[in-house]
């Protein structure tokens, strides 16, 4: 598969395109159309989310295209959808430089696309719309995590299956903001007999701006606190959790943790 025209190097290095960069506009209505897409160039935005280096790489051949990740405007926030806490969704802000005001987008996971690399030498970034990159790493993070995320024993999700609702109106609370995420170790990780009991340990990752100050800290405390509550009182399953600074949870740690901020294998029902 090859694209239309050789691809225009360095006309893309000279618009200097960044993994996070939006498209303006006017380039919108013309990839929708690419796509086959039928969307409101006004209320969709296009998110380059390939890596930087991929986007400005000097071999024509060897990359051919970019992805793009779309996000729709829509009214507010749902906490549960923010930080990449759900795998399927993901609710962002994107600043508007020319109204000085913050929008919330919906993405979903199964609306990335693949476009010719060249429309980066056909158009600019969008300066108006602008993504903090702290929000970028998080939309890239929660990509990666849709093939990497955590698999639990089918045994441990039957025994906190009845808590599904408490744990997603937890999620929605308030509080939950000041957690970037929730990283679990459980042993043993094999499915369990109903006689046997899993161990759970809960890590609650608070970023430093919220861990220093200190009602947000107890806010995001408090928070991991009641998921503890919650799992503890599923049978077979003894729990314990400690909240940290972003700053205080180390690379090893994180080897030994798997993510568990995601409550989507809880969506199915029971029969």
């Amino acid at each position: 598969m090859t694209t239309a025209s050789p691809i225009d190097v360095k006309k893309i290095k000279e618009n200097n395109w960044r993994q996070g960069d939006i498209f303006p506009q006017e380039a919108v209505e013309k990839i929708a159309e690419k796509l086959s897409l039928p969307i409101d160039s006004k209320d969709w935005r296009i998110i380059v989310v390939s890596q930087s280096c991929d986007i400005c790489y000097h071999k024509q051949d060897d990359e051919l295209w970019i992805e793009v990740l779309l996000a729709r405007l829509i009214d507010k926030q749902d906490n549960a959808a923010i930080q990449g806490r759900r795998q399927r969704c993901y609710h962002l802000e994107i600043y508007d430089k020319t109204t000085e005001t913050k929008n919330w987008f919906d993405a979903n996971i199964n609306d990335r696309y693949k476009i010719d690399r060249n429309l980066c030498a056909d158009y600019k970034p969008s300066p108006q719309w602008i993504i903090d990159p702290k929000e970028i790493r998080s939309i890239i993070q929660w990509i990666a995590y849709r093939y990497i995320r955590i698999a639990l024993p089918d045994a441990f999700n039957n025994r906190i299956r009845h808590k599904k609702n408490d744990l997603k109106k937890l999620l929605k609370n308030n509080n939950s903001q000041y957690i970037s995420g929730i990283y679990i170790n459980l042993q043993p990780k094999r499915e369990l007999s109903p006689n046997e009991t899993y161990n759970v340990k809960i890590i609650g990752a608070i970023p430093k701006q919220y861990y220093n100050d200190q009602l947000k800290r107890k806010d995001a405390l408090n928070h991991i606190l009641e998921l503890e509550k919650i799992i503890s009182d599923c049978e077979g399953i003894n729990v314990e959790s400690e909240s940290l600074s972003e700053e205080d949870i180390s690379l090893d740690d994180i080897k030994q943790l798997e993510r568990f901020t995601d409550y989507d294998y809880l969506s199915y029902d029971s029969d």
